[in-house]
C-alpha cells in the first residue's frame, strides 16, 4: 500500500494547467482543458495525447516555448500565460 507521504510528494510536483490549442497560426485558441502535469511542456504533451491534436511533427515530445505568434498551444497557470509549439 502506498503511503500518504508518497502522494504528498507527487502533489507538490504536479499542477493543474489550462491548455488550449489552435490548428493554425491564424485561428483563435479553443478547446481549453485542465491538465494535471509536472511542467507546462508536459501539459502540452498530455493535452496532445488526450485530444490527438497536432504536435511538432519531427518529435512530438519536443515542445519549446515560443512567442504567441508562432505557437499552437496556450498554457495558463493562474494569471501567467505561456505559449508553446
Amino acid at each position: 500500500m502506498m503511503k500518504a507521504k508518497y502522494f504528498k510528494k507527487i502533489r507538490s510536483q504536479v499542477k493543474w494547467y489550462k491548455v488550449s490549442y489552435r490548428d493554425d497560426l491564424f485561428s483563435d485558441f479553443i478547446d481549453e482543458k485542465e491538465v494535471l502535469a509536472k511542467s507546462p511542456e508536459n501539459a502540452c504533451i498530455r493535452y496532445h495525447k488526450r485530444t490527438g491534436c497536432f504536435v511538432n511533427k519531427y518529435n512530438p515530445n519536443h515542445i519549446t516555448q515560443h512567442s504567441e505568434v508562432f505557437s499552437r498551444f496556450k498554457v495558463c497557470i493562474g494569471k501567467k500565460v505561456m505559449y508553446f509549439d
